[in-house]
């Protein structure tokens, strides 16, 4: 494990710069003139002189290797630059934003873990065919629908037709149920069928089957048997899902007006605010590398396999 775990280390570095380099040069390809939309921002009449002019004040004059080394160089000392639309530094306005993101992926996190375990053990457990049917069904439809249609939805009849929840958000917790609930049943549906597959590989095994035959008691069976044969070949998937909370929430707090990240992004592809998509991207690629490094690592230590070097991390 611990040669696994250095190798992992050692090339983080080497991954992190490729992913810096695939984020820039996608937002640099991206369709669209930012200096042309800072133009129109500021009433300017876009002559020749003016936009080399704009280019060099927003940092756009150049080659994109000579701009992507600029970027990172300014990066790695803590400047992530200026956004073009306000201004401000980019730390500071992702940072007025993260906290809202950070609270909404929390809660939906919270809520999916036991949803998962109890929907996922729930099939397995259950012996009946039409359970079964209703519980792959919906299961099929929850993975199948797009998040905004399901948003839209639960904003409609909760929000309009039964008022329980505002339709705009306010990073309130009164608002934060329901895009929470929302999200937790978009990441729970997937990770419940891994887990259900899971309980019932681990029913099927000799040791399930002798502690059966010993009469231990079907609680007992859970907590000590099918519980822990689900917990480790999800971790990495779990790990997955709370990096896509971060990071694919942007649908679904721009349905529910939630003031996080999403709708800062969403404002900056309109506005063409490079500066705000490239940090976005590179930190939700940091928080994917790190979770799933951290997810390994924890799946290492809780099984004795892994440590022994027998199988590898899920």
């Amino acid at each position: 494990m611990r040669r696994w775990l250095l190798q992992r280390l050692l090339a983080l570095p080497l991954l992190l710069l490729a992913m810096s380099v695939l984020t820039f040069a996608l937002v640099a390809a991206a369709p669209g003139d930012p200096v042309l939309a800072e133009a129109l921002r500021q009433g300017i009449a876009l002559t020749p002189e003016n936009h080399a002019a704009l280019q060099r004040q927003l940092g756009l004059d150049g080659s994109l290797a000579e701009r992507y080394w600029r970027w990172l160089s300014a990066a790695l000392s803590g400047d992530w630059g200026r956004s073009i639309a306000s201004g401000r530094p980019v730390a500071q306005e992702l940072s007025a934003h993260a906290g809202p993101t950070l609270l909404l992926a929390a809660a939906a996190f919270a809520l999916a873990v036991p949803l998962a375990l109890l929907a996922g053990l729930a099939a397995a457990l259950v012996r009946s065919a039409w359970a079964a049917a209703c519980w792959r069904a919906l299961v099929v439809l929850l993975v199948s629908l797009p998040g905004y249609w399901l948003a839209l939805l639960a904003l409609y009849l909760f929000a309009v037709q039964w008022g329980l929840t505002r339709v705009i958000g306010q990073a309130a917790p009164a608002d934060l149920w329901l895009p929470a609930g929302v999200l937790a049943l978009l990441i729970a549906a997937p990770v419940s069928r891994l887990i259900r597959d899971r309980a019932l590989q681990v029913m099927s095994e000799a040791p399930f089957r002798l502690a059966l035959a010993q009469g231990l008691s079907p609680a007992l069976l859970v907590l000590t048997r099918i519980l822990p044969g689900t917990l480790v070949p999800s971790i990495s998937l779990w790990a997955n899902a709370f990096g896509a909370l971060l990071g694919g929430a942007v649908v679904i707090e721009t349905v529910f007006g939630w003031p996080g990240l999403g709708r800062l992004v969403l404002q900056a592809i309109a506005e063409r605010d490079l500066p705000i998509l490239q940090a976005y991207l590179l930190l939700m690629g940091v928080v994917y590398v790190c979770a799933n490094l951290l997810a390994d690592a924890l799946a290492a230590w809780l099984d004795p396999r892994i440590r022994a070097g027998i199988v590898g991390p899920q």
